[in-house]
């Protein structure tokens, strides 16, 4: 897939939860990671009545947040979504090896 601006979103969460060995994607967000997580959750209500946080965990496997800077753009940071527990994300930092929230 290309840019996931609507309730697209829900579609593409359940085809990459069918088996097939993975897919990509972007959106675009204002706070890395967590923005990303936020926006998918927001677009996923744009098709269904609730946001479906276990379906967005078990579909994103890996976030790459880049930045615009002057000389084009850059990666900063790289996180694995490893699930979804009490209302929160559980995400690593796949350079630290450390959860983040």
């Amino acid at each position: 897939m290309s840019e996931v601006r609507g309730g697209e979103a829900h579609a593409m969460l359940k085809l990459w939860n069918t088996g097939h060995p993975g897919g990509a994607a972007t959106t675009h967000s204002n706070r890395g990671f967590a923005g990303a997580l936020l926006r998918l959750e927001q677009m996923v209500l744009e098709a269904v009545d609730r946001p479906l946080q276990g379906l967005i965990a078990e579909a994103v496997d890996v976030i790459v947040s880049i930045e615009k800077v002057d000389v084009g753009r850059r990666i900063t940071g790289v996180v694995s979504v490893e699930g979804f527990k009490q209302g929160e994300y559980i995400v690593r930092d796949l350079e630290t090896g450390e959860l983040v929230s």
